[in-house]
């Protein structure tokens, strides 16, 4: 399902002061240093209204000033986290009612959807976009279609990236390490990069051993279908990684991208860069050497207990079947 943008094509010129900049203090990169110092100085000099908040009420109440006077254009310095509080928004709306032109800039500490439509280092972008607005530039516009999962028995969820597996594992970690500590060693940029390398240091010692791959059934709308112990489970869909990895074959149609290894793979360690690079050799990693990858428009999984929806743990029944599909697209301004 594709909203109208509101009041014209995304990403046209409008005047400085009808659009708000949505700066989340709390957010990993907000919360040291002076990005948002600098952020609000800038934009409040262009003439942009400012909001600073990282209460989730907060930000409701914002965006429903902004829908009741149909804000054609919002910019928002956050991470992942207020960006799935916007588009849970978005999604709840009627058909038709309101979608405005989304300037995602990287606040956070991950910042998977900014970098992928080019808005980290989040100052050259927010920069690049004052530039355009002075000029009467039109900044480029783009389409996110969400990632929308789905069980029997529990209300539909939005996003962006799913992680399951030793991945959701990971992520579960170290959210309970920065939740077990204050300051920049717990809540700082080398946090989690920390805890990985801690994880990994107990686990080679036999002290915390990662738990045992799920025993899945991952099926493609394509035909293609894994049973086996998953290891790696993602699904995203991003057009772009926006990151350091992109672990998905350019393979298939679709706007769901999907990538599944078991933990049984042939040459796992060998393969582990292309895996993360998304450059499959098909003659010696396909369903048969424990790899699938590429990309559909439908997904099912039997057998997941849990996973990390945008860096979110999320607790599923593995009796029942998840589907992952796609939901409305979300219009995003390019600097």
């Amino acid at each position: 399902m594709s909203l109208a943008p509101a009041r014209g094509a995304a990403g046209a010129p409008v005047a400085a002061g009808e659009i708000c900049l949505l700066i989340n203090p709390l957010s990993c990169r907000t919360l040291y240093g002076s990005l948002a110092k600098r952020a609000r100085e800038m934009a409040e000099a262009a003439g942009l209204e400012v909001v600073v908040t990282g209460d989730p009420q907060q930000i409701l109440a914002l965006l429903r000033r902004l829908h009741e006077r149909r804000a054609s254009q919002l910019f928002v310095l956050s991470g992942d986290g207020t960006i799935q509080i916007i588009s849970d928004y978005l999604v709840q709306l009627p058909p038709g009612e309101w979608n405005p032109a989304l300037l995602l800039l990287g606040g956070g500490r991950a910042n998977v959807v900014p970098r992928a439509h080019g808005g980290d280092p989040a100052l050259p972008a927010l920069r690049a976009a004052l530039k355009a607005l002075r000029e009467g530039r039109a900044l480029t516009p783009e389409t996110q279609t969400l990632l929308r999962v789905e069980q029997e028995g529990a209300a539909p969820r939005h996003g962006f990236v799913l992680a399951g597996s030793v991945a959701d594992f990971g992520i579960r970690e170290c959210r309970a390490y920065r939740a077990s500590g204050t300051g920049w060693w717990y809540r700082g940029l080398l946090a989690d990069p920390w805890c990985v390398l801690m994880l990994v240091a107990r686990t080679m010692l036999g002290l915390a051993p990662v738990p045992p791959s799920p025993q899945l059934d991952v099926t493609l709308d394509t035909g293609e279908r894994m049973v086996a112990r998953v290891r790696v489970l993602m699904a995203a869909t991003l057009v772009r990684a926006g990151g350091h990895y992109n672990p998905y074959a350019e393979r298939g149609t679709g706007p769901l991208r999907v990538t599944a290894v078991a933990a049984d793979a042939q040459r796992f360690w060998r393969n582990l860069p292309r895996v993360l690079s998304g450059r499959y050799d098909y003659d010696k990693m396909n369903t048969l050497q424990g790899y699938l990858s590429g990309r559909c428009h439908t997904v099912q999984i039997r057998g997941l207990s849990g996973y990390s929806l945008d860096g979110e743990p999320v607790d599923v029944d593995p009796q029942r079947p998840l589907r992952l599909t796609t939901g409305m697209d979300l219009n995003v301004l390019r600097p």
